[in-house]
């Protein structure tokens, strides 16, 4: 009996009966070849290295921001109503690097001068609105930089973030 299946065996292989299968194992490593390269090829092009045009790597700056605080102050705010009106604000300010963070604390006294007057010259009823604040922060963030007298392609402080704003 055993003899009969080895028989049969020798037969079909030599009518051509592993060649489908064999067929069907190198499709399928084509494939699977295929596939792994595709994904590679696809990973490669999406997530591969940045360049620049001249087939150089870009050099990306990803530092941490730096923000300088400015005093907590309380200015007389000037009111249509005729009476008197506080603003207690604290500003932290953020800049470009530790170089113009020493650059903002080494003026202070003026950036401090600069925003009392700024801020001393509002009304009530201009900083009570969003668009008051907002365009209050974009002043401040003028006058912080004035006085740093920067050249061009130098960077100052980019914004004034409000940690306190009270109207009194």
């Amino acid at each position: 009996m055993a003899k009969d299946k080895a028989k049969e065996e020798a037969k079909s292989a030599e009518a051509g009966g592993a060649k489908p299968k064999k067929t069907k194992l190198i499709i399928l490593v084509v494939m699977a070849v295929l596939l792994i390269g595709g994904g590679g090829g696809a990973a490669f092009f999406l997530l591969g290295s940045k360049k620049s045009d001249d087939g150089h790597k870009k050099e990306e700056k990803h530092a941490p921001p730096v923000y300088v605080s400015l005093e907590r102050k309380t200015y007389n705010l000037s009111s249509s109503d005729g009476s008197d009106h506080f603003l207690m604000i604290a500003v932290d300010m953020k800049v470009e690097g530790e170089a113009v963070a020493a650059k903002v604390k080494s003026h202070m006294p003026e950036i401090l001068n600069g925003t009392l007057m700024l801020i001393s010259s509002k009304s009530v009823e201009e900083l009570a609105t969003l668009n008051g604040k907002k365009k209050l922060s974009a002043d401040i963030v003028k006058v912080v930089n004035e006085p740093l007298h920067l050249k061009e392609g130098e960077h100052g402080a980019s914004e004034a973030l409000f940690t306190e704003f009270v109207i009194q």
